[in-house]
């Protein structure tokens, strides 16, 4: 029996339509900043998920420094308002208990201002210095997200954080020492190429900008949970619809990776290690502090 066009694209969306319907995006506020903004977030899950499975949970931020920022994230939560079909990409993802975290504007108080630095005159990507964090909208953001993670059962698998403008793609100093990270990577930034340049540099801050650079958001992620974490360097301020459609294509082909059986099992004994290297980092740091 032959199924007529329509037919078939109906069936087809509406099948969409109610296997969107499961998958919500949650917004949460979880403070103010030092000059009152809220500090928002935005959290995808599918409702229908098992609440007992450990979830995997992808992390993106942007807004850390107010004139680098470039809307890409505002501009995917406001596509996902108007058509939820946005998310559907990720349903497998987030069904397999997969949770996804927006942060479009960590540092508000700066994206306000187009400056760097937040209203206190600080740079927030030089204040993830493991337990010491000193400016409202970091202490606010990391002591959320550490709740957030054990009330939903979840482990933070990847993060990316936005800036501009560098045209590249860095990783943590410390992960590429690990065989297994260094090959995540390198993988990582091979999707990167495929969905969004060819051109972008996979690296890391002390060799990319020719100095050493303490106190970023992605050191903080890797070292306290033992994530991939990257800084996302775009190469030119602005965003396009193509923009936001390349980067959520990269994305959803990361999360799809993330669903690997093995690779959970690898990703998991790799973080327990990167964990304990940054426990005994820390108390040596306490050590020198207490020396000082």
């Amino acid at each position: 029996m032959k199924i007529s066009t329509r037919l078939l694209l109906l069936i087809l969306t509406t099948s969409a339509n109610l296997l969107a319907s499961t998958i919500k995006m949650e917004k949460i506020d979880y403070g103010k900043s030092f000059h009152g903004l809220s500090l928002t977030a935005y959290k995808i899950h599918d409702t229908e998920a098992s609440r007992s499975d450990s979830k995997k949970a992808i992390l993106l931020t942007e807004g850390v420094h107010g004139n680098e920022y470039n809307g890409l994230l505002n501009s995917f939560i406001d596509l996902s308002k108007k058509s939820p079909m946005a998310l559907s990409s990720f349903s497998k993802f987030l069904k397999n208990s997969g949770v996804i975290y927006l942060i479009p504007q960590l540092n508000p108080d700066a994206v306000l201002k187009k400056s760097r630095r937040s209203i206190l005159g600080a740079d927030l990507n030089r204040d993830f210095k493991n337990d010491r964090l000193q400016a409202q909208e970091t202490f606010t953001f990391a002591t959320w997200l550490d709740s957030e993670l054990k009330m939903t059962n979840a482990k933070l698998y990847l993060s990316v954080d936005y800036h501009c403008c560098g045209g590249a793609l860095l990783s943590p100093k410390l992960s590429t020492q690990q065989n297994f990270y260094k090959k995540q990577y390198d993988w990582v930034s091979s999707l990167i190429k495929k969905h969004i340049s060819t051109k972008l540099i996979h690296s890391k801050s002390h060799s990319f900008w020719g100095k050493s650079v303490t106190g970023t958001l992605k050191d903080y992620l890797h070292n306290k949970y033992g994530s991939l974490s990257f800084t996302f360097e775009a190469k030119i301020m602005g965003t396009t619809k193509n923009t936001v459609s390349n980067h959520s294509k990269w994305w959803s082909s990361i999360a799809h990776h993330l669903n690997n059986s093995s690779f959970k099992k690898q990703i998991q004994a790799s973080k327990d290690k990167t964990i304990a290297s940054s426990n005994h980092l820390l108390s040596v740091e306490r050590h020198m502090d207490l020396a000082e």
